[in-house]
This record gives structure tokens, C-alpha cells and sequence, in this order.
């Protein structure tokens, strides 16, 4: 079960995930939000995982590859999150 406090905060990640598809965020800007919500969500059972998204969104960051791969490559990472999130609300 979600909280009131945790569900604008999965909702925002999901919305994130879409725009990355989009190309409308970056994976920058979708690794920012994920650091950021780990901490709001430091004690939620999901932190582990929104942690862990965050982690593989900085390596991709940090490999140098080019947009298009970084982005494919960046949906690869979020995707497990993005299904838990869905299952939770």
C-alpha cells in the first residue's frame, strides 16, 4: 500500500519515465528526480528500488555513450521500477 505522502512522488517518477520515452527529459533530469526521491523516501519500503534506478542512471550518465543509446539504456534501468510503481498504485 502507498501512502498520501509517497504517491505524488510515484506518480512524478512514472510521468518522468514517459517524458524520458518522449525525449522530452533527459536522463539528467530523470536521474535528479530519482536522487531526490530516494531521500524524501528514506524510509519506504520502495527506497531500495528507487536507489537502485538512481545508481544506474548515474553510470549511464558517467559511460560517455551517445544520446539515443544513453536514453534506450536508461529506460532498460527504470523499467523494474516503473512496473513496481504501477503494482503499488
Amino acid at each position: 500500500m502507498t501512502s498520501a505522502d509517497e504517491l505524488p512522488l510515484l506518480e512524478a517518477l512514472l510521468d518522468a519515465f514517459d517524458w524520458l520515452f518522449d525525449r522530452r527529459a533527459t536522463v539528467a533530469d530523470v536521474h535528479a528526480l530519482l536522487f531526490a526521491t530516494a531521500r524524501a523516501l528514506a524510509d519506504s519500503a520502495i527506497v531500495k528500488d528507487v536507489a537502485a534506478a538512481e545508481s544506474a542512471l548515474e553510470g549511464i550518465m558517467r559511460s560517455g555513450r551517445g544520446l539515443a543509446e544513453a536514453v534506450e539504456q536508461a529506460l532498460d534501468a527504470v523499467d523494474p521500477l516503473r512496473r513496481r510503481i504501477a503494482d503499488r498504485l
